[in-house]
């Protein structure tokens, strides 16, 4: 099978690797282990349905196809991503709208964004962890770890960041959300222009589909 749209010298042939389906109503109890996915366009895996899953010992590269192309992403539900290793992807780890999520241990290289959560606890849930993940080596104009808008206050701590050009970005949090950022570790390691915690005000546009 050939497709001709070539992304990281593969021709990609799927568009998404391993998603729910959005006709099946709440899936609980999701388990996604030790599981390689690689030149897969939009989505790598991906629990788009709410419920609860557990996303680990998985290896994802050579998913980018656009900007919003994810390894692993969650929307709406709530669970664990752990002990993944990630590679070449548009945005390695994306949450919206998580109940309550947890981020552990979880290796990234050669991607556009690290870790995101985005509208984390809205309406319902409790705060995302992001804890003792190490990310390096971003595309330019990459990011490590990115809260937007969050309604809890998510926690960030024991994370190591390398070589990305922002580290931590915390950006539209509101008056009675205050995210926690300890002990993680952040070297930009000379990049022109790096910076290593980037705090806004601003809501910044986004798609919201994880």
């Amino acid at each position: 099978l050939t497709s001709g749209v070539i992304t990281g010298s593969a021709d990609i042939d799927a568009r998404n690797g391993i998603i729910t389906d959005s006709n099946s109503g709440i899936i609980n109890n999701l388990i996604v282990d030790s599981v390689l996915v690689k030149n897969i366009f939009l989505k790598g895996i991906s629990a788009i349905t709410g419920g609860t899953f557990k996303f680990s010992h998985n290896i994802a590269d050579n998913i980018q196809g656009n900007m919003m192309s994810t390894a692993i992403s969650n929307t709406g539900g709530s669970g664990s991503v752990i002990n993944n290793v990630i590679s070449n992807s548009s945005i390695a780890v994306s949450s919206v709208r998580s109940s309550g999520s947890v981020y552990y241990n979880n290796a990234i290289t050669l991607s556009g964004t690290g870790i995101q959560t985005v509208l984390n606890g809205e309406g319902t849930g409790i705060a995302d962890t992001i804890r003792n993940n190490a990310i390096s080596n971003s595309n330019a104009e990459g990011k490590g770890i990115v809260i937007y808008s969050p309604y809890r206050s998510a926690v960030v701590r024991e994370n190591i960041i390398l070589n990305v050009d922002e580290g931590i970005i915390n950006a539209g949090q509101s008056e009675n959300c205050i995210p926690v950022f300890t002990g993680n570790y952040i070297d930009g390691q000379n990049r022109t222009g790096s910076r290593g915690v980037v705090q806004s005000i601003k809501r910044p546009g986004m798609d919201n589909s994880a």
